[in-house]
C-alpha cells in the first residue's frame, strides 16, 4: 500500500507483476536521463551514490576532482 502525500490517496501496487516492474524502471531511468541532461544544461555537477554501499571515499573523490576542475578555470 502507498500513501499519495499530496492527496493521502492510497493504492495498492503488486511489486510482484514483472511488467509493472519493468515499467517502473524504465520510468525511473528517463527520470534520471532527463536530470543529469538538465544538470548539464545549466553546469550544475551531480553525483550518484547509494546508500547500501559504502560512500564516503566516492563523495570525497567527487569533490577533489571538482575542485580540480575549478581550479583550472
Amino acid at each position: 500500500m502507498l500513501r499519495d502525500a499530496e492527496t493521502g490517496e492510497v493504492v495498492e501496487v503488486d511489486t510482484g507483476d514483472p511488467r509493472k516492474r519493468k515499467a517502473f524502471a524504465e520510468r525511473q531511468g528517463k527520470a534520471l536521463a532527463d536530470t543529469e541532461r538538465l544538470f548539464r544544461t545549466v553546469g550544475i555537477d551531480s553525483i550518484q551514490v547509494r546508500t547500501d554501499q559504502p560512500y564516503a571515499a566516492a563523495l570525497s573523490r567527487f569533490f577533489e576532482n571538482r575542485e580540480r576542475r575549478r581550479a583550472r578555470g
